[in-house]
């Protein structure tokens, strides 16, 4: 059996399908967040949506991100105190997007621990000790110091012992 032979000109031709195929499959867009006064945004989440895919702009504001369908993709851009906003990709490379702030009011809040409750939703005593009591009472150490100055507070060493002076 005798093989065809492919002129240059065919290669060439297929090579330049497969990019452009390649290209519409997996594409690049890039930009820069900003806010409306035109200064950058860094730390901005950028997501192709309805996928897991995303990234996160640079310091500069600058991102670029690698999605699935140039034409269909859609980008969500969202950061704290910001609008979320959707981008529509529309076979655009280069997208740059202006967030506006949002205002929301905050109540006061709390931190106890490892998370936050509201001020008025607390239920127990809340204690201060002032440090002139601390430095007033006859130790050595900060432990024992503190020891007995305020109701329901343990204090625990290295060593699994409740306070004692060394």
């Amino acid at each position: 059996m005798k093989r065809k032979k492919v002129k240059f000109w065919q290669k060439m031709l297929l090579f330049g399908t497969m990019l452009l195929l390649s290209q519409q499959l997996f594409s690049q867009v890039k930009g820069k967040v900003s806010d409306a006064s035109g200064m950058p945004i860094p730390g901005v989440t950028v997501i192709e949506k309805g996928t897991n895919n995303g990234v996160i702009s640079d310091s500069d504001g600058k991102y670029q991100i690698q999605v699935a369908n140039m034409k269909a993709a859609v980008l969500v851009f969202s950061f704290v105190g910001m609008e979320k906003q959707e981008v529509p990709v529309s076979g655009k490379t280069t997208l740059d997007v202006t967030l506006k702030e949002t205002s929301t009011s905050i109540d006061e809040v709390v931190v106890v621990g490892y998370g936050t409750q509201k001020k008025e939703s607390i239920v127990a005593s809340i204690a201060t000790i002032n440090n002139q009591e601390i430095v007033q009472s006859p130790t050595s150490n900060l432990t024992a110091g503190l020891a007995g100055k305020m109701p329901g507070l343990t204090i625990m060493l290295k060593d699994g012992e409740l306070g004692k002076e060394n």
